[in-house]
């Protein structure tokens, strides 16, 4: 699957920065994707969610080495031996062993020399031992009992596992299967000294040893797979627009978390939350901070209705801050915008919520991705009320959402 550059950023700035969050709404039901576990929030969250990052940034390289299989070729080394003929000579001839054997017994076989090719070579258990770790990581996804458990990584796990079935079925790598070797890290080391040394080509061996050795727990790895990973999720327009929320989500999340105490991180609440938080701790001056996504329940009863039913206009926030308790309660309102909108559209958008809510000192801010890399920040104000209109690099999102956060809440 082929994505466009800008969905293909998304992707990799997504898995990059909101890994945590990301992993935690991963569902099986909606997306055709495998159900995540996550910890109770008493016991530290960040733990599964970079459990289940890494089996899918392992399922990612995995998956890259098996693309790459089809352009590795063999290396040889050449091994002399000594064998001894009779009738005929093949081979060349060893003199000073010849000498001494006809000096000994003049009917002695002859000793020839013979060089005989080895598949034992560095770059060849790198390979071999790179298909066993694969394969080892594709076991970490068995295929469910169930048909309706069965994600999208199950699939991939066996379509892998079965490319590279097939490529350690040949010669030399069926032989090489079981030859001891030095560790994964020894073997990686080895080839990278060869290649530099020039004693072996440098494609595709240089960009598998990259590929490869990363620490899977550190940024650079999510750097090194994240393209990777994006290729066998989804092309799910509904869920790009999903992703993105969740992007702004672990942006403000990282912008406020570090001004709080006491902090509960509820990841569960994700989905299903029923007007719960995802987040709650408090200020340096004790107010109480939440963090809720996909609800409305936080904000104060709507004052429109439908007619002739006198049902309430509610609205579902994507995120929603609040500050404060009972009466004294203030909030910043986000609303991720993935697809293109005039900023008419939005800022009318977000001058409904505050007729609808009547927020006493309204702040909102409508966040999209900038499709041209450049930063573009446009502001509505009404006395104490301010609207935000973000379009952000997705590379320096984080950055500039953190800004102007720290802006809004000093205004509450």
């Amino acid at each position: 699957m082929e994505l466009p550059d800008t969905r293909r950023r998304l992707w990799e700035i997504a898995l990059r920065d909101a890994a945590g969050v990301f992993a935690s709404y991963i569902t099986a039901p909606e997306y055709g994707l495998s159900s995540v576990g996550v910890m109770a929030a008493e016991i530290d969250p960040g733990s599964a969610f970079l459990h289940e990052i890494r089996k899918r940034l392992d399922l990612g390289r995995a998956l890259a080495f098996s693309k790459q299989l089809p352009a590795v070729k063999v290396s040889s080394s050449y091994r002399h031996r000594i064998f001894y003929c009779q009738d005929r000579i093949d081979g060349q001839v060893h003199v000073p062993r010849l000498l001494i054997a006809r000096a000994i017994n003049p009917d002695a076989p002859i000793p020839v020399v013979r060089a005989t090719r080895q598949p034992i070579t560095p770059e060849n258990l790198f390979i071999s031992e790179a298909v066993n770790r694969s394969m080892a990581v594709c076991r970490r996804w068995p295929l469910p009992k169930r048909a309706s458990d069965i994600g999208a990584e199950h699939q991939l796990a066996q379509s892998i596992s079965s490319a590279l079935r097939k490529f350690e079925s040949r010669k030399p790598w069926s032989d090489l299967r079981f030859r001891p070797r030095p560790s994964f890290r020894s073997l990686c080391g080895s080839v990278r000294g060869r290649l530099k040394a020039g004693m072996i080509p440098t494609d595709p061996l240089s960009g598998l040893v990259a590929l490869l050795d990363a620490d899977t727990g550190s940024p650079a790895a999510f750097e090194c797979a994240a393209s990777v990973l994006a290729l066998p999720l989804t092309e799910n327009p509904d869920f790009e627009d999903r992703l993105f929320e969740l992007l702004c989500l672990a942006w403000i999340i990282d912008a406020v978390r570090v001004r709080l105490s006491e902090v509960s991180i509820w990841p569960s609440n994700l989905k299903s939350a029923d007007g719960r938080p995802v987040l709650e701790g408090r200020t340096a001056s004790g107010k109480r901070l939440r963090v809720y996504y996909q609800t409305g329940l936080a904000l104060p009863p709507p004052r429109w209705t439908y007619f002739p039913s006198e049902r309430k206009l509610i609205g579902i926030i994507d995120i929603l801050i609040e500050l404060g308790e009972g009466e004294n309660r203030s909030f910043v309102l986000v609303d991720a915008k993935n697809r293109r909108q005039s900023e008419g559209e939005v800022f009318y958008k977000m001058l409904g919520y505050q007729e609808n809510f009547q927020i006493p000192v309204y702040n909102s801010i409508a966040i999209f991705p900038s499709e041209d890399g450049r930063t573009r920040i446009k502001v509505l104000c009404r006395d104490d009320h301010r609207i935000w209109m973000a379009r952000l690099p997705l590379e320096s999102g984080r950055q500039l959402v953190t800004t102007i956060v720290n802006a809004m809440l000093k205004t509450l």
